[in-house]
This record gives structure tokens, sequence and C-alpha cells, in this order.
């Protein structure tokens, strides 16, 4: 059986790229790059903004979570009226009472002072 392409007789030539060497120069560029301080030093480059997108995508998960289970529960008949009926009943019971103590007010203002402070240091 005759063979109209030359190429299939030479079997050197069955992978053009082998063939050509730039396969093998590829190799040798990558397995010389892979063995220097190279990969090294760019992963101590990228490893600040690595976190900082890490940190970003984590926040944004979180938040599309959290606008998912409110918008769930927004959904539900009657459960965001009780919610805040629940709220303003606890406030009245337990908030308001100890608002209205100027000791107990104070002591109230001097933790939230203390919380303000941890959280710019």
């Amino acid at each position: 059986m005759a063979h109209d392409d030359p190429s299939l007789d030479d079997p050197s030539q069955d992978d053009p790229i082998e063939a050509g060497g730039e396969w093998q120069m590829l190799r040798t560029k990558l397995a010389d790059w892979a063995a220097s301080d190279a990969p090294k030093t760019l992963w101590q480059q990228l490893q600040s903004p690595l976190k900082a997108l890490a940190l970003l995508l984590g926040g944004l998960f979180v938040l599309h979570l959290y606008s998912s289970v409110l918008g769930a529960l927004e959904g539900l008949p009657l459960l965001p009226g009780l919610l805040e009926l629940t709220a303003l009943v606890w406030i009245a019971c337990h908030g308001a009472p100890a608002l209205l103590r100027r000791q107990e007010r104070q002591t109230l203002i001097d933790q939230l002072s203390q919380r303000w402070q941890r959280l710019r240091h």
C-alpha cells in the first residue's frame, strides 16, 4: 500500500513537536526554573495579596450567606413582625430600666468605651 504523505514513513516525524525539539526545550526550561529560587521568591511576593484576596472572597461569601438567610426569614409570614415585637419587649423589660439607673448606665457606657478602645487598637 503506497502512502501519499512522506511523513508517515519517517518515525521521527510522528510528533512534530518532539521532532522540532521545542517540547524538550520547554521541559528543560521549566525544570531549571523549578530548581532555582524563582518559585519560592514568587510565592513570597504573592503571599500577602493572595491572603487579602482569600479574606475578601470569604467576606463576600459570608455576606451572601447572611443576606440569603435574612431573605429566607423575611419570606416567612409574620416572622419579621414577631422578631421586632420580641426586640421591643426585651428592651422594655430589661434594657430601659437598666438605663434609667445612673450607676448601671455609667457601667454600660464604660463597657462600650472600653470595647471601642480595644477595637481601635
